[in-house]
């Protein structure tokens, strides 16, 4: 034995030997004979503590354990060590030079180094590294690909690095200043980096310095907080750069104290913007996990909690998406709130009551989706703190004890979610979340959780009939099998036995494995191959967790060293069964692949392969997961076990024979598994496998058939398994006898015989030279122990620690290697042989030989040398280019060769011989191009032909962690089969994923290959080469230009090639990118061979070269020479050179390197640079070298419509900036080109041209004013400091003195605060600097000078589109060219001619009526007022004085049409004229839009009125004056309203002022004048209220109201209820209160029918005596009487609201009057409410409850009956306003207000309709905002007017309190206890018919209200319902009473046993007989 480090060499021979690799303790008297023959290789045994003990002597950061303990380690760390240096050397040299190609190549490499090693790098190294690449990343004008690579790479480098602030900081500003250029820009591409990045910005928070954070909060957030425009901006920047992992101390000084007030502000004001939330409240999140305590919480309980509830409910504005992440991030922020003293545990109780019955299967609900979400991700953070507090190490110190979850909190969560999964999990949707729920309870609670999955595991494993059932119990159980495996402890008390245990005393929970085991052996069924696959996969994962082993002896002893307790005796007792079951399992899966195999005969008629085209998935799932369920019962079973299992496969495999099929799969899986576990059975049924195969041989030769038959491929398929790559050498004998059938299959040319061999023979030489993980003998050594010396009961389940674990790996001796190398020269030499001289072998033969040249390459890859004795090719100029390579490190000490000879080289030069060869005429020549076009990749050791097996590796060990790992521990603690699982995928992508190294010689001549493979006319061999070849050129950059050459000479001979051949030389073309190649000698190449090939209108070339159209079209821009240098190339020269500076000091800490010792010179930087530039120059010169092509090639006639196209999107991607005037002059002229694509890029060429040239506008420096500090801390907007900016019509600049000292503020700052450095402004007159571009300038102004060239222009714009607005082609265009006037207009200012030919082309278009025209005149206009912006102001008063007159012409002449084109462009033109942009410099054109919008001419164009009010649409800080004047004119329209675009305009203005506001929030408007003083929705309530009180005081004199009617109102029910009742109120009222927390309070019943406090005066006692008589008797008299009733005094504190009486009044009065103006009032205020609500962020307010009446009586009014003042459409309104926004949006503080007015409506409305509304608006409310009404007089009041609605006399009224008192006593509002039961219990015994039958009515809802469960009031209620006698019942109370019992027995048919119990057979017998019989039951 030689003990090297951590590692153990056992080598052969002895007991001694082997038992070193075990503690004595382990290994006490093993006998090692049975596993000689596993040990004829020597086993290197490496232990996990040994490794990790030497890794902390290294100052490698954080390695990876599995990589010290891997076969070979010395060469690992060589091969490790040499990528490390390659990659930090190659990283820092690229970012010394700022090179893109060689920074995103390292950058890859640094990533996959990470993902191979781990931190394997020292710390110090990430630390400056990190700095390097955040510079590299913040450099200007850096392209975005770059960005996204840098990013991802720092990513990487600090996941889990668990590195602080105090090991690196991070420079803050250069990350905020490029994240603000990318949320603020304008390119698409930058959003689109945005999302990229987001996530390794956050992963930089904790790096910045504390200081910066101050600095940015003060100076950077907070000018830019401007709700309305900046909030999404606003909680980005709070997202990526607030950090929250900072102590108490710090978050006081520099975090949150500065900044959670506001926040908190904005989330609380604006929850109804989910995207603003989502971010908020993640921070939320972050905040309290990182600093537990800083906040208090509670006192925001209620605010988070009511979101979550508006989550479920959809009630939160945005997609389904958007509510789902702000439910994950609620779950998150919520599971860090648990637990100690501050927890929320009690409204997350109430959260839970809420969604308890919605998730029964049952329930019928549409957001069930949410509440998966948020439970899910609720316990699985909870998982992951639990980990966090008392796992990991470098956490746990993070929080204080104080703030942990404790164990008694955990056990209190999991029994209030649990009984919430366990109905679910039989959801109908087949759901996965409610088993991974079960699994994260069971972890923290497994003797709670446990027993109620195998409550519900047993039954369903006998009810055959109920398949749904079964599989998502299965599912459940799969998710608990390890904690099932472990958990000791007995079933609860009282808890029904779910087995026999009269004869299994003290059964414990995991014994109840073994009777599963049982069990689901019935769920072995050919039938359903679903669910066998699934049980399957549950038996595999006991069987690794439970040792098949029976321990029944051991029950008995009673030796005190062992001493086993009573639960380990009764296993030991059960564990009698596992042998058996084992035996069963067998036999069932044998019976499987009997009942799956084919029919010998019919299988004869097939062709090979066809079974497995035609198996279906679940078989192909089957076969992998039968792999590994014996796997584990071989590796996990005693040797008796083993053994019997082995024999019965032998004598299954000698008596059977099966077509190829999934179950020959099968099988051969079966025979591999035997062979290599039990060697006892190996050596006969190897024998026996080898004789069948010779004798079926012999007969097939005989035959002299050309296909084998269905027996022949069955026993070579068995033979093929018997080689496979577990299976080891017995004896000589056997040996020779497999050689000899491999010898005897590869001389057959039938390929599935020969591929039998070729696996076989692959199998061999890998299993006879590969190390093995060989974990599974060293179970074998303690599975094998006497039971007294290793008890298995014990090891159920087992976790070995981190340092407990160790690997076993069998090493090849050198035998076997001479073997391997026997075997390579017999066989493979002489495959190479025969290929060389293959100049007449049959294609058979030759397709045969690549096969077995191609499996060397497959199954010895390792083994063989790397690439060597061959040129490495260089490219040009070489050594001034940054070598882009990582080294292929020597994994093996072994290297197989062809006597001497390279095998890869002889392989290739063999299939170049063979490539060249005339192969037409051959037999199927087609499989044989194909064969050849697989095979030369294999030959480069490329990673991609390996991905399968890696791939199988990765999922076998993804299911073992999500099936057998410990949640909480993970990789700290793993079973062994898992551990093992690991190590073998370590080793497989280790050694199958290899750097690629440097491109060869060899790797040409493989390209060679492959080129002319994918230049063939056979489909497949084309599709198989084009593939291999991207994936080459993907590997090496440099292998393109080498594909050139070829693919230019098929198109040079186009005629003579098939036009196979010329479309797959343009796939090659497009698939590698060859046309945007950045190199500009080869792609001008290829652009001429394209320009020149012949097309001849073959469609399949057209097709091809379109996709190179777009290949070119997006192509980066080139460099170009001709324009001028611009700051950002400043500033990023700057940046550059800091950047080099820095790299260089990294450089020079770096170890030496002899390969870049050259690279890291300074001189090398300073040539490298030199030859940078002048590869620029060279790349600018190729390209205008190659201009006069293009631009003869653009025009001619002489090539193909698809040629030309191609050669301008040449032209534009070479020409982009227009370098030249001569390629200004094509473009000009392409403008009034006849195809639109055309037209299109030289619109937007032009336009680019002319931004980059455009002379810059002079700027100032400037300091905005402090910011008062009286104004509210938390309040944004328009204030004394900023109203210089706002737009005022008394401060417009009017002359120009003011406008010359007019500071124009666009774009950000100014909402909250001004920044206090100086910011860069325009002011008025300043003017713009001269062009330098004169020699261009003059090409411009010649042609758009020229009137005959706008006369064209002008025709081809004013065309018509038919239908092409919505083109994207067509828009762009129109975008271009009104982009391309702005800038001639701006750029050219003294030019006469330029600006005037636009106006004057304006003015004839002004006045057309085609929409063509008018768009056109929409683009001029745009482009003149954004090109004049900078003009002087005598130049602007000048153009304003007909430009505004004539654009209100242009409007007035535009007219509806049903497709609104016109009027969206029109919209759309305007918002991005004033979109970022001071609207004082275009004042002339906002009064005139006001002047037009305020004029009554205007108003009474009802559609130009509701279009001109859209244009005005700015919803910022600076309109509140411009808002207030739009408002007061509209208010003044508003009595004259008549049709509906009037109202739609005016309600627009006021929408947008409500928007405003937003903007304004906190704002209270106090320091400014009244014109700036923004009015919101109360006021504008406040006026139509009073209109509509004028309206109905002037009507009301003439109606008569009776006295009596107000006293009436108020006594409508008073006094009906008996004087019994009202005693049991008074007695009632000194008990506890009905509430849900057990807090005591008296109860108080406002509005029950109790005496008036105060008396009415114009009441007598003789008229309240006579009314309470005849309440007395009867309330349906007066129900039925309806008196007209006069207004009555609000008893809202709004002195302007209108009572419930007053909405009946004035309903009444419109119906008989026809009031136009009441219906206007009305109709105006619902869509303005509407659109409050669908536009702005805020809730429900005061006011707009003060509507609540009005809103109601319209929802519930009948549209046939008032349909002058409703209608259908304005009803369906009011609803949606009424109960989906008004009530969905109640805050706590208006809870009272809104109950005083549902009373108030209640009782003074006699409309029965509303008082349903009311109802039902009180259950959409409380169930939305259930937190806002936990008060427990809110309680006593809502119950009150839910029992005045079971009273009512109506029954409509009656069923809507029965649906309203259900909801809330089925979402836990209503706690139902006997106090609670007795109220209605009160009501029953009442002697007034309508009150006792309101107590039944309450009764029904109470049995509806437990739909799912059976508490034990309801036999009381169910008995109580029952027993009344069918006639006195009104008819409306016994239909109630029949649906009660009837939904009750209806839902609880699921738990009908349950029902049984609690109700008892007679109560049950009488519900039958209760329910009405119907036909439909």
């Amino acid at each position: 034995m030689v003990k090297r480090g951590g590692m153990i060499c056992v080598t052969e021979g002895g007991e001694e030997t082997l038992r070193n690799c075990w503690s004595s303790s382990q290994l006490i008297n093993i006998n090692f004979s049975a596993y000689q023959h596993q040990l004829m290789d020597p086993l290197l045994v490496i232990e996990a503590k040994d490794v990790l003990e030497a890794q902390k002597s290294t100052d490698f950061h954080r390695p990876k354990k599995w990589l010290g303990m891997l076969p070979n380690p010395d060469l690992v760390e060589r091969g490790a060590d040499a990528r490390l240096s390659q990659v930090t050397n190659g990283l820092a040299v690229a970012l010394r030079e700022n090179d893109p190609p060689a920074i995103e190549f390292y950058c890859a490499a640094m990533k996959s180094y990470i993902f191979r090693f781990s931190f394997r790098l020292p710390k110090k190294m990430i630390t400056d590294m990190v700095p390097l690449l955040v510079q590299s990343a913040t450099i200007p004008a850096q392209p975005p690909s770059l960005v996204y690579v840098i990013f991802e790479t720092i990513q990487t480098l600090l996941q889990e690095s668990g590195l602080t602030r105090s090991d690196m900081i991070i420079s803050m500003k250069p990350l905020f200043d490029m994240l603000s250029g990318i949320i603020f820009g304008k390119k698409e591409s930058q959003r689109i980096l945005y999302s990229k990045i987001s996530d390794p910005l956050i992963s930089l928070k904790k790096f910045y310095s504390l200081q910066d954070v101050e600095e940015l909060w003060k100076e950077k957030i907070l000018p830019l907080l401007s709700p309305m425009v900046h909030g999404r901006q606003i909680s980005i920047f709070f997202l990526i750069f607030m950090p929250t992992d900072l102590t108490q101390e710090e978050h006081r000084v520099y975090g949150a104290s500065q900044w959670f007030p506001m926040i908190w502000n904005l989330f609380s004001s604006c929850k109804r913007k989910s995207q603003w939330t989502i971010k908020l409240v993640r921070i939320f999140y972050k905040l309290e996990r990182d600093c537990p305590g800083l906040i208090d919480w509670r006192k925001y309980d209620e605010e988070l909690f009511s979101c979550v509830l508006k989550c479920f409910q959809g009630h939160q504005k945005g997609s389904n998406i958007d509510r789902i992440t702000l439910a994950t991030n609620l779950a998150h922020l919520i599971a860090y709130r648990l637990g100690g003293d501050h927890s929320c545990f009690s409204h997350l109780q109430r959260i839970l009551r809420f969604v308890g019955p919605l998730m029964h299967p049952s329930s019928d609900v549409d957001h069930t989706d949410i509440i998966f979400t948020f439970l899910q991700e609720l316990t699985k953070k909870m998982l992951g703190r639990y980990r966090r507090e008392r796992i990991k190490k470098h956490t746990v110190h993070l929080r204080s004890s104080e703030y942990h979850l404790g164990d008694e909190d955990l056990k209190t969560i999991v029994s209030s979610i649990l009984p919430i999964i366990l109905p679910s999990i039989f959801d109908k949707s087949h759901r996965t979340e409610p088993a991974i729920i079960l699994k994260y309870l069971a972890t923290f609670a497994p003797d709670m959780v446990l027993p109620e999955i195998l409550k519900i595991v047993f039954p369903s494993l006998k009810a055959n009939s109920e398949p749904h059932r079964l599989k998502q119990s299965l599912r459940c159980l799969e998710q608990v099998i390890l904690l099932l495996c472990q958990e000791k402890s007995e079933m609860p008390t009282n808890f029904p036995a779910l087995i026999d245990q009269k004869e299994i005393p003290n059964i414990s929970i995991r014994c109840h494995v073994i009777f599963l085991l049982e069990g689901l052996l019935e769920g072995l069924d050919i039938n359903d191959l679903g669910k066998t696959y699934l049980v399957v996969q549950i038996m595999s994962n006991i069987f690794y967790l439970v040792p098949t082993v029976d321990c029944t002896a051991l029950a008995e002893n009673d030796d005190p060293k062992i001493a086993l307790t009573k639960e380990e005796r009764t296993l030991c007792r059960l564990t009698a069964r596992l042998p058996k079951i084992a035996e069963n399992v067998l036999e069932k899966i044998l019976s499987i692949v009997e009942g799956m195999g084919e029919d010998l005969q019919r299988s004869d008629e097939c062709e090979i392969g066809a079974d497995s085209e035609k198996m279906v998935r679940n078989e192909a799932f089957l076969r992998d997961d039968i792999d590994k369920l014996f796997s584990a019962l071989f590796s996990n079973a005693s040797k008796q076990t083993r053994v019997k299992h082995a024999h019965r496969i032998f004598l299954f495999v000698r008596s059977t024979v099966i077509a190829p099929s999934a179950a020959a799969k099968i099988t051969q899986t079966l025979v591999r598994l035997t062979t290599f576990y039990v060697p006892e059975v190996a050596e006969e049924l190897s024998m026996l496998i080898c004789d069948k195969v010779i004798e079926e041989l012999d007969e097939f030769t005989k035959s002299r058939a050309e296909k084998s038959n269905g027996a022949l491929q069955w026993w070579s398929g068995l033979f093929e398994s018997l080689l496979s790559r577990y299976y080891h050498l017995v004896n000589e004998k056997t040996r020779e006898k497999m050689l000899k059938v491999i010898d005897d299959l590869l001389a057959k040319t039938d390929q599935p015989l020969y591929e039998s061999g070729i696996n076989a023979l692959g199998g061999y030489l890998w299993c006879t030279s590969q190390s093995r993980e060989a974990g599974y003998l060293a179970i074998y050594a303690e599975i094998d122990k006497p039971i007294e010396e290793w008890i298995p009961v014990r090891h159920w389940g087992e976790l070995f620690d981190e340092d407990h674990q160790k690997a076993h790996w069998n090493v090849p001796t050198q035998a076997k290697i001479d073997f391997a190398q026997f075997i390579i020269n017999d066989y493979f030499k002489k495959a190479v042989q025969r290929l060389k001289n293959s100049k007449d072998a049959d294609s058979k033969a030759l397709r045969r030989d690549i096969c077995i040249v191609r499996s060397l390459f497959d199954t010895s890859k390792v083994l063989l040398p790397s690439i060597r004795n061959v040129e490495i090719l260089m490219k040009e100029d070489d050594e001034m280019m940054i070598p882009l390579f990582v080294p292929r490190p020597t994994i093996s000490e072994h290297a197989l060769t062809l006597d001497g000879d390279d095998i890869r080289e002889a392989f290739i030069g063999a299939m170049e011989v063979l490539i060249d060869q005339e192969l037409e005429g051959r037999k199927d020549e087609a499989q044989l191009r194909l064969q050849i076009a697989q095979s030369p990749l294999t030959a480069t050791n490329s990673s991609m032909d390996f991905g399968d097996n890696v791939t199988n590796q990765r999922d076998t060990v993804k299911e073992l962690r999500a099936r057998i790992q410990c949640e909480i521990h993970l990789s700290e603690r793993a079973p062994s089969a898992l551990v093992n699982a690991i190590l073998e995928l370590m080793h497989a992508e280790y050694k199958y994923f290899l750097p690629d190294g440097l491109f060869t010689s060899f790797h040409l001549r493989v390209l060679r290959i492959l080129v002319k493979c994918s230049l063939s006319i056979y489909k497949e061999a084309r599709r198989k080469a084009r593939n291999d070849l991207v994936t080459m050129c993907d590997s090496h950059q440099e292998a393109k230009q080498y594909v050139i050459q070829p693919v230019i000479d098929v198109l040079e001979a186009v005629e003579k090639n098939d036009d196979q051949i010329v479309k797959a030389a343009l796939h090659l073309i497009c698939d590698l990118k060859l046309a945007a190649h950045p190199q500009a000698k080869y792609r001008n190449e290829i652009w001429k061979a394209l320009l020149e090939m012949t097309v001849n209108n073959r469609p399949s070339i057209i097709r091809a070269l379109g996709q190179i159209l777009e290949d070119i079209s997006e192509m980066s821009p080139l460099p170009q020479s001709g324009y001028p240098s611009s700051p950002i190339k400043e500033e990023r020269e700057k940046a550059e050179k800091i950047l080099s500076f820095d790299a260089q000091k990294f450089c020079d800490q770096l170890e030496k390197d002899d390969l870049w010792t050259f690279y890291k010179m300074e001189d090398f930087h300073n040539r490298y640079k030199e030859y940078q530039k002048k590869k620029i120059v060279e790349e600018i010169r190729s390209n205008e070298e190659f201009t006069k092509k293009l631009l003869n090639s653009c025009d001619s006639t002489l090539i193909h419509a698809m040629q030309r196209e191609l050669a301008q999107q040449m032209l534009l991607a070479t020409h982009h900036f227009l370098p030249t005037p001569a390629v200004l002059k094509v473009f000009l002229a392409y403008t009034s080109h006849d195809q639109s694509h055309t037209r299109c890029v030289a619109w937007q060429s032009i336009k680019l041209w002319l931004k980059i040239n455009k002379p810059k506008m002079k700027k100032i420096e400037w300091t905005g004013p402090e910011r008062n500090s009286s104004i509210s801390p938390f309040a944004c907007g328009i204030r004394s400091d900023n109203q210089f900016a706002a737009y005022a019509v008394e401060r417009l600049p009017k002359d120009e003195e003011t406008w010359n000292k007019t500071i124009f503020i666009k774009k950000r700052h100014g909402g909250y605060k001004w920044p206090s450095s100086p910011i860069k402004v325009e002011q008025g007159g300043c003017g713009l600097a001269e062009s330098k571009v004169p020699e261009f300038d003059s090409v411009i102004i010649e042609f758009f000078t020229n009137s005959e060239n706008i006369k064209k222009l002008m025709k081809i714009w004013t065309v018509n589109t038919n239908g092409k607005v919505n083109n994207y082609l067509w828009r762009s265009e129109h975008n271009h060219v009104a982009t391309t006037i702005k800038y001639l207009i701006r750029n050219y200012e003294p030019v006469d001619g330029i600006q005037e030919i636009f106006t004057d082309n304006l003015k004839k278009l002004r006045t057309k009526k085609k929409k063509e025209e008018q768009r056109v005149a929409f683009d001029l206009f745009y482009g003149i007022v954004k090109g004049s912006r900078h003009h002087s102001f005598s130049r602007l008063e000048k153009l304003w004085s007909w430009l505004a007159p004539s654009f209100i012409t242009l409007l007035d002449n535009i007219h509806s049409d049903e497709s609104k084109e016109t009027e969206n462009y029109g919209n759309n033109t305007i918002k991005l004229l004033f979109k970022n942009e001071d609207l004082r410099r275009f004042w002339w054109l906002i009064e005139a839009l006001v002047e037009s919008i305020n004029s009554t001419k205007t108003f009474e164009n009802s559609w130009h009125y509701a279009f001109k009010t859209k244009l005005l649409s700015m919803s910022t800080w600076r309109e509140t004056e411009l808002r207030n004047r739009l408002i007061d004119r509209a208010l003044d329209f508003l009595p004259i309203t008549r049709k509906t675009g009037q109202r739609e305009g005016i309600v627009k203005i006021l929408t947008d002022a409500i928007r405003c506001g937003t903007d304004n929030i906190g704002n209270d408007f106090s320091t400014i004048p009244s014109t700036f003083q923004l009015g919101q929705i109360d006021q504008w309530i406040e006026v139509i209220y009073r209109k509509l009180a004028d309206l109905l005081r002037n009507v009301e004199k003439s109606i008569d109201f009776p006295k009596l009617s107000s006293e009436l109102a108020k006594l409508e029910i008073d006094g009906g209820i008996d004087c019994k009742f009202e005693q049991h109120l008074k007695e009632l009222n000194q008990g506890s209160p009905i509430s849900n927390d057990g807090l005591e309070d008296s109860i108080s019943f406002k509005g029950l029918p109790t005496p008036p406090e105060e008396k009415d005066e114009n009441l007598s006692p003789d008229f309240v005596t006579e009314l309470s008589e005849k309440l007395s008797e009867t309330q349906l008299d007066v129900a039925h009487k309806k008196p007209k009733v006069s207004p009555l005094a609000s008893p809202v504190s709004l002195d302007f609201t209108i009572s419930p009486l007053e909405c009946t009044s004035l309903i009444e009065i419109i119906q008989g009057n026809q009031c136009d103006k009441a219906i206007t009032y009305i109709r105006t205020l619902v869509e303005l409410l509407t659109a409050y609500y669908k536009n702005s962020v805020f809730g429900t307010n005061e006011a707009i409850l003060s509507t609540l009446p009005m809103i109601l009586q319209i929802s519930c009014d009948e549209p046939d009956r008032y349909l002058v003042l409703v209608g259908s459409d304005l009803k369906q309104l009011a609803c949606t306003l009424a109960f989906e926004y008004i009530a969905s949006h109640i805050d706590k503080k208006h809870t009272d207000l809104m109950l005083q007015t549902l009373e108030e409506t209640f009782n003074s409305i006699t409309l029965w309709k509303v008082k349903r509304g009311v109802l039902k608006f009180l259950r959409v409310a409380i169930i939305g905002n259930l937190f806002a009404f936990a008060d427990k007089n809110q309680e006593q009041r809502v119950l009150g007017i839910v029992v005045k609605g079971l009273t009512d006399v109506q029954p409509e009224v009656q069923g809507k309190a029965v649906k309203c008192l259900m909801n809330l006593a089925y979402s836990g509002y209503f706690e139902v206890d006997h106090r609670f039961l007795e109220i209605f219990a009160n009501l029953c015994t009442s002697s007034i018919k309508t009150i006792s039958d309101g107590g039944l009515l309450a009764y029904c809802a109470i049995v509806e209200a437990f739909p799912f469960s059976c508490p034990q009031f309801l036999p009381k209620l169910i008995t109580k319902l029952c027993s009344l006698p069918a006639n006195p019942q009104s008819q409306v109370v016994k239909k109630f009473i029949a649906k009660a019992l009837r939904d009750f027995r209806f839902t609880h048919r699921e738990c009908w046993d349950e029902t049984k119990r609690v109700l008892g057979i007679d109560l049950l017998y009488q519900v039958e007989n209760a329910c009405a019989p119907s036909y439909y039951a």
